[in-house]
């Protein structure tokens, strides 16, 4: 490959390893951002070099993009260990780029959790099977309708038509490489194209809406074999824009990875307006699933227990987020009864997640 995402500046920054991005991180929404899918490789690239270990692999991956990654200007990444430990480790990383003052901030961050491999050959179990062949799939020409950006780095295979009232299935292999010079792992390279579950198989029209997803999580059961990775993918969409991706990634001999989103969805601005992307959501409320555990696409954390505001019309059960990331929650109110015996305490305390097993 002679093409990539990234340039490495300096390795010794202050601020982390510090890079410049290519024409070929210009995400298909607007060309002034990064797709997400060349983000979140190079953040998991910062997650496998932290302090690296032979005999641990990542496990699963969360990827938050805090706002529009800008495709202009200079980069930062770093890392660190947040958990350390023998057995598991939580591994941190961040990137950070320019701001409207022009001075650096997090516009992404990414956590992984970090296990010892076993061999556990006798229990291996793959729920979804793999992809049609190769040898089924047609290609759109996606990079003939756009300049120089994302879709132009990725060999794109389709197993669906558009219109499909089904899931969505494709073939998809990166042409480039990650960073100038170097060869990507298999975790990076799943990384470069495990964000186009985003647009694989949408049940709406691209043209009247926007849906650009606010996170990703990977949860890798083996470490992908090969060049082309599979995606099989069925959205789902609420009623008060907040819209749950879910995708299998697969490679040529096995199911490999399931992975998911959230996509922040609006309708999409006329072709006359301006300006065509912002980083700050613009509808009332964002719908998140029932029960929610760390944190939401817009940065309130939501613990076990949280009983959220429901919709004003009061005919919405889900929980609501309101505009802003400030959730405006109800938690149940402090125990004050002494407690019987120790025996209820402890079976009270272990439910609500405050007593550490020995």
């Amino acid at each position: 490959m002679s093409d990539s995402y990234y340039e490495l500046i300096d390795k010794s920054d202050s601020r982390g390893e510090k890079l410049a991005a290519t024409d070929l991180v210009r995400s298909t929404w607007s060309a002034a951002i990064q797709h997400g899918a060349p983000v979140s490789a190079l953040l998991v690239r910062a997650l496998e070099r932290c302090e690296q270990r032979d005999d641990t692999r990542l496990s699963r991956v969360m990827v938050d993009l805090l706002g529009g990654v800008p495709a202009e200007g200079d980069l930062w990444v770093r890392s660190r260990i947040e958990r350390s430990g023998k057995q598991i480790e939580l591994v941190g990383a961040e990137m950070l780029a320019p701001g409207p003052d022009g001075q650096p901030r997090p516009v992404a961050k990414a956590s992984g959790w970090r296990l010892k491999t076993v061999d556990t050959p006798e229990i291996i179990h793959a729920p979804a099977p793999p992809l049609r062949p190769l040898s089924d799939t047609h290609s759109r020409g996606l990079a003939d309708r756009w300049d120089r950006n994302y879709v132009h780095s990725v060999d794109w295979r389709w197993l669906t038509h558009r219109g499909d009232s089904g899931p969505g299935e494709s073939w998809l292999k990166p042409t480039v490489d990650l960073v100038n010079g170097e060869n990507m792992t298999p975790l990076e390279r799943l990384f470069t194209i495990a964000d186009d579950a985003n647009g694989i198989g949408p049940q709406i029209d691209i043209r009247k809406w926007t849906f650009m997803n606010t996170d990703l999580a990977v949860h890798v059961h083996r470490i992908p074999e090969g060049e082309w990775i599979g995606i099989g993918r069925r959205p789902t969409t609420g009623r008060t824009a907040s819209a749950p991706r879910s995708a299998h990634c697969s490679t040529r001999t096995a199911p490999s990875e399931p992975s998911s989103s959230r996509c922040w969805s609006a309708p999409a601005r006329p072709a006359s307006s301006p300006k065509r992307y912002s980083s700050r959501p613009v509808l009332g409320r964002v719908s998140l699933p029932e029960y929610t555990f760390g944190t939401n696409p817009l940065g309130a954390k939501l613990l076990p227990g949280t009983a959220l505001r429901p919709a004003a019309s009061g005919h919405d059960p889900s929980p609501a987020v309101h505009s802003r990331g400030s959730a405006r929650c109800r938690r149940p109110a402090p125990r004050t009864r002494r407690r019987r015996s120790i025996r209820r305490c402890r079976v009270r305390c272990t439910y609500r997640g405050r007593l550490r097993p020995a």
